[in-house]
């Protein structure tokens, strides 16, 4: 019979610690094996908002229902402290059967659930570790196919990841990463780097972009990195506050010469209550003007009506709007003149490789065009070529930003750009 200590067949975590110990002690029978999958709603803070806490027991329990129903008499399920799904998979034969096996149950998990009258949509992200030689405890085997399910979330919802021997390095990296912006960690070892944007028509120094660097540590993580596990982490509010703080402390030293400092917001950082709050402090504590400030956020972002309120209170702060990566496919120009935006930063895809005989300049002109309509400023992103930037120029964009013009440079390198006695004219 299956294990069975509580309700819907579940087990109990210290009594599938010992069945999946049982398991790989009794070895691998001819070229069957078992594997371990991890799965946990993506992302259970958006089942937060829309369901009560009474709703969102219920929720879960239905989900437990259906997979407790897929378990074969000698596997085994529990739910974790974190809310995750532990499944014990038995004879297994290797990485393709314990997908096939995972992606069946992740497809039946994603099947409407009716709570309280209204039909929620689970999305789930499942990892699977497949047990080998190396894996000598369950501890093993169940922390890879946590790591599988780390990667799983950042590919994003409804996935399925596979452990491999590059999940675990990658693992590590994310622990080194936990370390350098987890509660405990002081956040000293991260550092802002800006990257200039000029105005075309003068080829003056308009504003700079605050960009997070790890540095000496680039083997273990990138900046896009770093953001991607504070998200997964819920430590995302931690870490844009931190560069809320430091990109404002630094913006004093060129506020004086005009120059409107920009700073990246996190998709997940717009929903939070605290962003408004928080910005405006750090602006406060630096004595600058709000104007002084440019919050960018991206396409997908603003569309999303939790990030209304949130950019509607930004702006009528006085710190100015830039939509970012505009053209990727989330947002058009129609939903621009609804929302508060002063500035359009084009995506790098509209202006790389685009020539005066191309397609892609129509395109261009247009965009321009009509987002000055709209009264907006427009910014060409990824300006690499002198061909690049005489055709931004020719069709009308206000804005520049490219290793062309300038690479991301330290607070230093800022400074002494916008010294007179030291600053090259782009030809």
């Amino acid at each position: 019979m299956r294990m069975v200590e509580i309700e819907n067949g579940f087990v109990g975590a210290e009594a599938f610690d010992t069945k999946v110990r049982q398991v790989l002690r009794s070895g691998i029978s001819g070229t069957r094996s078992c594997a371990v999958a991890m799965m946990t709603l993506h992302p259970w803070w958006i089942a937060d908002d829309w369901l009560s806490s009474k709703s969102i027991a219920r929720y879960r329990t239905a989900i437990s229902r259906r997979i407790s129903a897929l378990l074969l008499e000698a596997d085994a399920a529990t739910v974790t402290d974190a809310g995750e799904w532990a499944i014990l998979l038995t004879n297994i034969a290797d990485n393709d059967e314990a997908t096939d096996v995972a992606e069946r149950i992740t497809s039946i998990v994603a099947e409407p659930v009716e709570v309280g009258g209204e039909l929620g949509y689970p999305l789930v992200s499942t990892g699977v570790a497949v047990a080998t030689g190396v894996h000598r405890t369950a501890g093993d085997l169940i922390a890879d196919a946590r790591a599988a399910m780390s990667q799983a979330v950042e590919n994003g919802a409804g996935q399925i990841a596979v452990f491999d021997e590059g999940l675990r390095l990658d693992f590590l990296h994310r622990c080194r990463m936990m370390t350098n912006i987890g509660p405990g960690s002081s956040l000293a070892n991260l550092d802002l780097h800006f990257q200039p944007i000029i105005d075309i028509a003068s080829g003056e120094v308009a504003a700079v972009e605050a960009l997070l660097r790890w540095p000496g540590q680039r083997a273990f993580g990138s900046a896009a990195q770093i953001i991607s596990l504070a998200e997964q982490t819920n430590l995302i509010g931690r870490l844009g506050d931190w560069v809320q703080r430091t990109a404002c402390a630094h913006a004093q030293l060129w506020a004086r010469h005009g120059v409107v400092t920009h700073i990246n917001v996190s998709p997940l950082q717009l929903m939070r209550g605290d962003l408004v709050s928080n910005l405006l402090s750090s602006i406060e504590s630096a004595n600058l003007e709000p104007s002084s400030i440019a919050v960018e956020i991206t396409e997908s972002t603003a569309m999303e009506p939790l990030a209304i309120a949130n950019i509607a209170a930004i702006k009528d702060a006085g710190v100015r709007i830039a939509l970012d990566d505009f053209g990727t496919g989330y947002a058009n120009l129609a939903s621009l003149r609804a929302l508060p935006f002063d500035i359009v930063k084009l995506d790098r895809s509209i202006v790389t490789g685009t020539t005066a005989d191309s397609p892609a300049r129509a395109m261009l002109e247009g965009i321009v065009a009509m987002s000055h309509a709209l009264g907006l400023k427009v910014v060409a992103e990824g300006v690499e070529t002198r061909e690049e930037l005489r055709v931004v120029t020719e069709t009308g964009c206000d804005l520049g930003q490219g290793f062309l013009i300038e690479r991301p440079s330290t607070e230093l390198g800022i400074r002494r750009l916008l010294d007179p006695t030291q600053k090259d004219a782009i030809a």
